[in-house]
């Protein structure tokens, strides 16, 4: 566990000392070592969700923020926030790849004993409890959504979802008292 902590420990820190400069060969040396580590790290950043909040970051906020001073086509953005953009989605990657690896380096008993040497020691029962309830959670959410979103919507969007809102924290309270009830 020290290894991967000190593994992690040095991928944020190379992540946190990202800049314009230095980007070009520290983001490359980074992930041919993640790369060279565990190859099954990488399809988390294959995904549509993840690739659409890289393809967000870089592209829309250059367009939006900063004095627009370069055009592309004649759509013009700012190119200091541009480069922003880039470093900041280098480091998106190298921190999701980082806290990937180390997840898949360790096991929840490792990481157990670790937060008992923190004097974090039930950490394994908050854990197994969370990873019970979960899914319960899941489904409760997915029941409170499906029933409003049949019911007639109002004008004004913001009540809707604070209705919403409302119960489907009603909803876990009351899953959450018949938990604690249950388990007493």
């Amino acid at each position: 566990m020290k290894k991967s902590l000190l593994i992690l420990t040095i991928f944020l820190g190379i992540a946190v000392s990202l800049n314009i400069k230095n980007q070009w060969f520290l983001v490359p040396a980074v992930l041919g070592i993640i790369f060279l580590m565990d190859r099954k790290v990488f399809r988390i950043i294959l995904k549509w969700k993840f690739l659409f909040f890289l393809a967000l970051l870089v592209l829309a906020v250059p367009l939006f923020a900063g004095i627009k001073d370069a055009a592309f086509y004649g759509i013009s953005y700012s190119s200091q926030m541009f480069h922003m953009s880039v470093v900041m989605a280098g480091r998106s990657i190298i921190i999701l790849l980082s806290l990937r690896l180390f997840t898949s380096r360790i096991s929840v008993e490792q990481l157990a004993e670790g937060m008992q040497r923190i004097h974090l020691r039930q950490f394994s029962q908050v854990f197994a409890l969370s990873m019970q309830t979960l899914p319960q959670i899941r489904t409760i959410a997915g029941t409170a959504y499906r029933e409003y979103r049949d019911k007639p919507r109002r004008k004004n969007i913001f009540a809707y979802f604070f209705n919403l809102a409302v119960i489907l924290v009603v909803r876990i309270l009351e899953f959450a008292n018949t938990l604690s009830s249950s388990k007493a």
